[in-house]
């Protein structure tokens, strides 16, 4: 079992989350390797939309480390990315959630250069 399917048998994610994981992560799997900071992404994507759905907030990451994510060259790329991963699910996140994602990226696109 898939850690997507197994996150909805065990009522963690919906459906329609689970579905919007996946087509995130077929997507970018024909783009990166399937790795750990993949997995990471993917997952984290799926949970900021259960936190959407509920309507919960989070706190972003210390800017300290996301200032040094904007200094990074993968950083333009990484929100090019995740506008596109938004468009293909439908979906628009708050800022803390973004920032989150984008660091999420910018260590994939990082480890796949």
């Amino acid at each position: 079992m898939d850690r997507f399917q197994l996150l909805l048998s065990s009522g963690v994610i919906t459906e329609q989350t689970c579905e919007k994981a996946v087509r995130i992560q077929n997507s970018l799997a024909d783009r990166f390797a399937q790795e750990e900071a993949l997995d990471m992404f993917v997952t984290h994507y799926a949970m900021a939309l259960e936190r959407q759905n509920r309507q919960e907030i989070i706190s972003g990451p210390d800017q300290a480390v996301f200032s040094e994510i904007v200094r990074s060259a993968h950083y333009p790329q990484a929100c090019s990315l995740l506008q596109e991963l938004d468009d293909l699910t439908q979906s628009e996140f708050p800022e803390p959630e973004q920032q989150f994602m984008i660091m999420h990226l910018v260590t994939l696109i990082d480890r796949n250069s």
